[in-house]
């Protein structure tokens, strides 16, 4: 599932799926763009593109500088280039010391909201809940005061103080667009998808010109499979602003998501090239590679994410699966020893350090760390698999363990309702180290009955050496 963006900005964001981890989206992507910012402190600051007002904005909102002029600043707003009058502005680093003067000369719950929005983009949620307090103290149909008070409250986990004040600012103004697309938020974190997307519904209704609903919308039509609503979506974000890095990876991900890789990974590099030091970008171009086999290139992208953030272990758990596909299994050992030790509680990243430590012949380090995997998650179907057929199939017979493979084998079965082709297969490896080659016969046909078509051929050898009575071994290791 995935966050969403609110309004200035809250993303709808992939949380980690452990296939490879391929499609994160973790809030380091969002629209963090660098570059000098300004604050709005006049009333309502008029918008010009060339001559002409384009719009108005309020007290306290922010933009993104993109060049200075002698009266007047050109900014990035709705996803356009527009300008905005110096006097109407001052820097953002000096906004909260603005602000606390405005207070301290006249209680304006206008400049409390601005102050606590500033409060919260740096972070300081305490302080910035106290001021959205002290702005609907002042003024109860402060809808700006509701809405950010809403913002603060998912950044903290509290869902239901939050949707109680989005119904607020509804209440207060049933048109406000911002306080309909969080309350989408909540509602998708909740996994009411059909109530996020009906807000999202109205959000865009209230402002056809809103990139971030669509945005939104498009993450929640992705995590239901609607990969083609998804992609409208995210192309009306981008036709709207063309700089929404966050959009092209979404809608990256929903072509790699429907099976077209090309287009996918075209997007994640025009997002690059909008964003060319977010490590998060690589790692997802890198998994793309990946998928086309094209492993030189993948471990170059996966290499570039760890240069720019050194504690990026998702990178280092799929570089390293790299390397092991590529049979380089001391590389692979090291990625997978650095991930498991920047994030140590993952089942998956000890269950695929112990495959390669069953690769390089280090049978005792291996199962150690199946075990740990079984530890961390006792529902990890594959761990039970590799632990099992590790014990039922190894070259060395002192590692080998019939009854403890087949007590493993059972257990992934009855996971996945006998129905898995290789906890199958792992039974029928079970029974034959065991001797019992009747049950092993009978497991090696339910596998091949549900084996996808790909994996028939090396299912029916293992049939044929169990209708021979001889158990399956594993090569010996190579040195």
């Amino acid at each position: 599932m995935r966050q969403i963006l609110l309004a200035a900005l809250v993303l709808l964001v992939p949380l980690p799926a452990l296939a490879q981890y391929s499609v994160v989206l973790p809030p380091s992507v969002f629209e963090k763009r660098d570059g000098e910012r300004v604050i709005v402190v006049a009333q309502d600051a008029e918008l010009r593109r060339e001559a002409k007002v384009v719009g108005t904005v309020p007290r306290g909102e922010d933009f993104l500088v993109e060049k200075s002029e002698d009266d007047r600043y050109q900014v990035w707003w709705k996803g356009q280039s527009v300008s905005v009058a110096r006097a109407d502005v001052v820097p953002f680093d000096v906004g909260i010391d603005y602000f606390t003067k405005a207070i301290r000369q006249n209680h304006m719950a206008i400049d409390y909201v601005a102050r606590g929005r500033l409060r919260e983009k740096r972070g300081d949620l305490d302080r910035a809940l106290d001021d959205f307090n002290q702005a609907i103290h002042l003024d109860p149909t402060q809808v700006r005061a509701y809405d950010r008070r809403g913002c603060v409250w998912i950044a903290k986990g509290e869902l239901d103080q939050a949707m109680a004040d989005f119904e607020m600012a509804i209440h207060h103004d049933p048109k406000h667009t911002d306080a309909f697309m969080h309350r989408g938020s909540v509602q998708y974190e909740r996994g009411n998808f059909k109530s996020a997307i009906t807000d999202l519904d109205t959000a865009i209704l209230l402002d056809p010109s809103n990139s971030v609903a669509y945005y939104n919308r498009s993450v929640v039509w992705e995590s239901q499979g609607e990969f083609e609503k998804a992609i409208a979506d995210d192309t009306a974000a981008i036709r709207l602003d063309p700089k929404m890095v966050v959009a092209y990876l979404n809608r990256g991900n929903a072509f790699r998501d429907r099976g077209d890789l090309d287009r996918a990974m075209a997007d994640y590099d025009i997002a690059l090239s909008l964003d060319p030091k977010n490590a998060y970008i690589y790692f997802l171009r890198g998994a793309g590679w990946k998928s086309k086999r094209d492993y030189d290139r993948a471990i170059a992208d996966y290499s570039e994410a760890i240069r720019i953030n050194p504690r990026h272990w998702l990178a280092f758990f799929n570089r390293g699966g790299v390397w092991s596909s590529k049979g380089d299994y001391d590389n692979a050992l090291a990625d997978f020893n650095e991930a498991i030790r920047l994030h140590p509680r993952d089942a998956t990243q000890h269950r695929s350090r112990g495959l390669v430590l069953r690769h390089m012949g280090k049978f005792d380090e291996a199962l150690a760390a199946f075990d740990e995997a079984v530890r961390l998650d006792p529902k990890n179907v594959d761990a039970y698999c590799n632990r099992a057929k590790l014990r039922a199939t190894c070259p060395v017979k002192c590692f080998r363990d019939g009854k403890k493979a087949l007590e493993d084998s059972k257990i992934a079965c009855d996971l996945t309702s006998w129905k898995h082709c290789w906890s199958l297969e792992t039974l029928a490896a079970a029974y034959a180290e065991l001797g019992q080659f009747d049950k092993a016969i009978e497991s090696q046909k339910r596998a091949l009955e549900v084996v996808p078509k790909v994996g028939r051929a090396t299912f029916r050898v293992r049939l044929e050496l169990y209708q021979a009575g001889k158990p399956y071994r594993d090569e010996p290791v190579k040195r």
